[in-house]
């Protein structure tokens, strides 16, 4: 199991290293306390973007972000 560093986690994500910690702060992104560092594993990662994934259903599929009938 590989650890990243937030700032490997937030280039992968194409997102600031402030919103990386704000992910872990809230609970959305798992990650692991080493002295006054923080890490992600991959796996954690991994999961978190099939989370993401997993909530946004394409309109066409009847998801919330559907348009309702006009």
């Amino acid at each position: 199991m590989q650890l990243l560093t937030v700032s490997e986690v937030s280039a992968r994500l194409r997102l600031s290293r402030a919103a990386v910690y704000r992910l872990i702060a809230n609970g959305s992104l798992r990650a692991v306390k080493i002295g006054r560092s923080r890490r992600v594993a991959e796996q954690d990662l991994y999961d978190f973007i099939q989370d993401l994934r997993s909530r946004s259903v394409s309109p066409a599929e009847g998801g919330q972000d559907a348009a309702e009938p006009l």
